[in-house]
């Protein structure tokens, strides 16, 4: 049984802004999005005939966790496809990026409201050209029609799965289910930080959801933010 309550709107800027307006186990849906953004503060194309929703979730100790239970729905939902994850929370179909995913927390004062997950699902179209950074695709290249109702339908009871995994069992369950899914260990990988680049295979992610890379020198670093291209994928 869905946890959703849905509410669906033909346009407005951002369904993780209104989704703020809503209460926890709601779901903000639009058919088009007029200021779609995705992580650091970068714009989400929102062409109509994608899926572009919002899920309300109650305030949970460590928000970062919600990236990691969203992308396992996601990955869940769209199973037929044999996706991938790519660190922290990318949806990948055949090596091209189909989802990606915004974790937001509202607060009352200082005290946490609850959290807002958006999901973006290219499924009719995907963006390309100038500014894109990564290889992209859509649901519909892949051979299946696909409409944004019928994928939310799926995602509305992925996710009902996994968060409810997620409180009984904790984040190390959704570590090893994101692991399932995640791209094979010792897969080359570039890491873009805020001052550099690292490059090195990629060995998993640890107990509180960073990225656990080797280098060249065969040192690990484990890293919390930055932006990951596998080998040979656009990085400008």
């Amino acid at each position: 049984m869905s946890l959703w309550r849905e509410y669906v709107f033909e346009k407005c800027e951002s369904t993780n802004d209104l989704a703020k307006e809503y209460p926890p186990f709601s779901c903000v849906r639009a058919l088009v999005q007029t200021k779609g953004r995705g992580r650091l503060g970068r714009v989400w194309s929102s062409e109509k005939g994608n899926l572009f929703v919002s899920y309300v979730f109650p305030p949970v100790c460590r928000p970062s966790d919600m990236s990691f239970v969203a992308a396992v729905g996601v990955a869940l939902a769209l199973k037929e496809y044999a996706p991938h994850l790519k660190w922290p929370n990318d949806v990948l179909i055949d090596g091209a990026k189909v989802c990606g995913i915004l974790t937001e927390t509202s607060f009352i004062g200082t005290k946490p409201e609850k959290t807002i997950v958006g999901i973006g699902v290219n499924i009719a179209s995907s963006p390309k050209g100038e500014g894109i950074l990564y290889k992209t695709a859509c649901l519909n290249e892949k051979g299946a029609s696909r409409t944004p109702e019928e994928v939310q339908g799926c995602l509305n009871e992925a996710l009902t799965e996994t968060f409810a995994l997620y409180q009984k069992e904790g984040f190390e369950a959704i570590r090893q289910k994101w692991l399932s899914f995640a791209l094979p260990k010792g897969q080359k990988i570039k890491v873009r930080l805020p001052d550099k680049e690292e490059e090195g295979l990629f060995l998993g992610i640890n107990e509180d959801g960073s990225l656990i890379l080797e280098l060249k020198n065969k040192e690990t670093r484990v890293i919390s933010a930055g932006d990951v291209f596998m080998e040979n994928e656009k990085n400008e």
